[in-house]
């Protein structure tokens, strides 16, 4: 849930009474807050911040804005339907209102009011006529949402008398005479009966429809639809089952309560493929939504374009054949990276706790949370080495002759007994020749035991490393407590001069603390012969995000970053640093609590490390 309360409706349907009545109710009773309300009529056809927004009260009309994204809103929110019992009277009203641009309903308004200069005749050209079927539309998929989600209805006619039925205890804030009659027979003098008589024509042919696909106006480019839960599975170390990575939010199952088949088709999957079909947003999703924002691509585009299929028309049901097939055996990790959870590195437990106890003698609740955002009583399950059971690895062997593609990440995978275990199978299966390996290693060693992961890696012809780090030195290792630039970079050129074939970059994640000084890194990068590489942006801690950066501090890293970019000649390392630039600085709203959280938890870091983050970063200060 967003936490959201939506007013849903069409225009003229009376929402913005409705809205004003019930505003200072709804404040109090659900802790929401009123937005500018020209803000929530068409602000849902791309990608923008607004997918996002939270503990607001939020105006929805169907009227051009696309039925995925309203299923969307109607999914993830508290919502009620405003509506009028006479839909000519109301189609009327929007005919005038079009004319007169003035759309206020308020008795209080009324010696204001405009009035047509002329009789309004919209049907006599094409444009008039689309227009009203597009109102039309506007009606038919109000209905069908409306009866689909069952929602509780509000009718302009009986505005007090229902609002009453639905909160007992609201109070009206002004009396009930300040509203206009409805019924005010005398807006017909201002339009031409042929518009009346084409507006009920084509409401009555289409009333009754159910199916919207002619009549939706969702993009058509599947903005929001992805094919991870008809081809890919994540399964985390603590068992949980996930669509991919980056939407860890969406728990399809948990292996230890649950065989991957039964998770496959769990009610949880079939909801979510559903939403895909549909081209419905999922906040869990916000990730990939953002890295496409500001980079080429992400997860979801990946996933789109190599499984090339229409979305709409696969089943809910499908067979398990996996293909993409993202596995974290354990947590089991030997560094600790300031922007990682304690779900992902065993390192990471007393960091995590001990900031959360730590950060509360400062800010208040509302800027505290576990890990996560779990329970502190299921955070603590995470404590030390977790990881999935070997009845779920029996189980994947069974599924591996399908599988095209297998990311190992962390945890780190170089230290997991488990991660052997599957190349192992994979080459005693003939399958190393066939599927395609992806790492994400921090490359501390490149042996386990008595195992070198080269020699294993040679016999996988389609394989890429993709080794973490993001800054050289001793900012470096601050971001990824543990990390030795110089081992890292060693052991880099170790593979890759053994693995010429391979394709060999590196995987940089960019944060508050490590913006600034890409320009640094990328110059040690150039020094190894590094020219492949991909980013992405810390989303959590929210602190850590570089957004939360004052606004003098994203002015001297974008000077900074502008002049490498006037200086390099490498399109990689320009177009790395224009996505930057431009993730930073998509918002200026920056929230200076937010920013001195981030200032504490630097300060709990150096009491617990002996490290001092003002010397690395001296520009905070100032």
């Amino acid at each position: 849930m967003l936490n959201n309360f939506v007013i849903f409706g069409v225009p003229r349907c009376g929402s913005t009474h409705i809205l004003q009545l019930l505003e200072q109710y709804l404040v109090k009773k659900y802790n929401v807050h009123r937005e500018d309300e020209n803000e929530f009529f068409n602000i849902f056809k791309k990608i923008p911040n607004n997918l996002y927004i939270n503990h607001s009260i939020i105006k929805l009309h169907t009227w051009a804005t696309f039925n995925n994204l309203i299923e969307y809103n109607l999914l993830n929110n508290r919502s009620i339907a405003v509506t009028r019992e006479n839909n000519v009277e109301m189609f009327a009203s929007w005919l005038i209102a079009m004319e007169t641009n003035q759309w206020t309903l308020l008795a209080k308004d009324i010696h204001n009011k405009i009035l047509p200069k002329k009789i309004i005749h919209m049907s006599d050209t094409i444009e008039g006529k689309f227009n009203i079927i597009r109102y039309v539309h506007s009606i038919v998929r109000f209905n069908y949402f409306l009866n689909t989600y069952n929602l509780p209805v509000i009718r302009y006619e009986n505005t007090f008398d229902d609002i009453k039925k639905l909160y007992p205890d609201w109070e009206a804030p002004y009396r009930r005479e300040y509203l206009i009659k409805q019924n005010d027979h005398t807006r017909y003098d201002y339009i031409h009966k042929n518009d009346i008589d084409f507006f009920n024509e084509t409401y009555h042919r289409w009333k009754n429809e159910s199916n919207l696909d002619w009549i939706d106006f969702s993009a058509k480019d599947n903005l929001y639809s992805c094919k991870a839960p008809w081809v890919s599975m994540y399964i985390g170390p603590n068992g949980d089952v996930t669509p991919c990575c980056t939407s860890l939010g969406i728990k399809l199952g948990d292996t230890n309560n649950n065989t991957l088949a039964e998770i496959w088709n769990s009610n949880a999957s079939k909801k979510f493929r559903n939403e895909m079909t549909k081209n419905i947003p999922n906040i869990n999703c916000k990730f990939c939504y953002e890295q496409e924002k500001h980079s080429d691509g992400s997860l979801r585009t990946f996933l789109n374009k190599q499984y090339d299929m229409p979305t709409k028309n696969l089943s809910l049901t499908p067979q398990l054949e996996l293909k993409y097939l993202d596995i974290r055996f354990s947590n089991e990790c030997n560094q600790a990276c300031i922007m990682c959870t304690p779900k992902l590195s065993s390192k990471l437990y007393d960091d995590a706790f001990g900031f959360k106890e730590y950060i509360s003698k400062f800010q208040d609740q509302n800027y505290i949370s576990s890990p996560d955002n779990m329970s502190d009583e299921d955070w603590k399950k995470h404590k030390g080495i977790i990881s999935i059971s070997s009845k779920t690895i029996n189980e994947l062997k069974e599924l591996l002759k399908d599988v095209e593609h297998i990311y190992f990440a962390g945890g780190e995978p170089l230290i997991m007994k488990k991660h052997y275990e599957i190349l192992d199978f994979l080459i005693e299966n003939n399958l190393n020749e066939k599927v395609f390996l992806r790492y994400n290693t921090n490359l501390s060693t490149l042996k386990y035991k008595n195992i070198n992961i080269i020699e294993k890696w040679k016999l996988f012809p389609k394989l890429k490393i993709l080794p973490s780090a993001d800054l050289n030195g001793e900012r470096g290792t601050y971001q990824r407590w543990g990390f030795d630039w110089d081992k890292f970079k060693n052991n880099w050129l170790e593979i890759k001069n053994a693995l010429p074939q391979t394709k060999l970059g590196m995987q940089i994640t960019i944060s508050s603390l490590t913006i600034g000084y890409l320009p640094e890194f990328l110059s040690e990068l150039k020094k190894i012969g590094c020219n492949n590489m991909n980013s992405n942006f810390v989303h959590g801690p929210a602190d850590l995000n570089p957004q939360v950066l004052p606004i003098k501090l994203k002015k001297i890293y974008t000077n900074k970053l502008n002049r490498y970019i006037s200086k390099t000649s490498s399109d990689v390392h320009k177009k790395l640093l224009h996505e930057a630039i431009n993730f930073m600085n998509d918002t200026n709203n920056t929230d200076k609590k937010m920013w001195e959280r981030t200032l504490h938890r630097l300060d709990f870091l150096d009491k617990k490390r002996k490290t001092n983050w003002k010397s690395l970063w001296p520009e905070f200060i100032k």
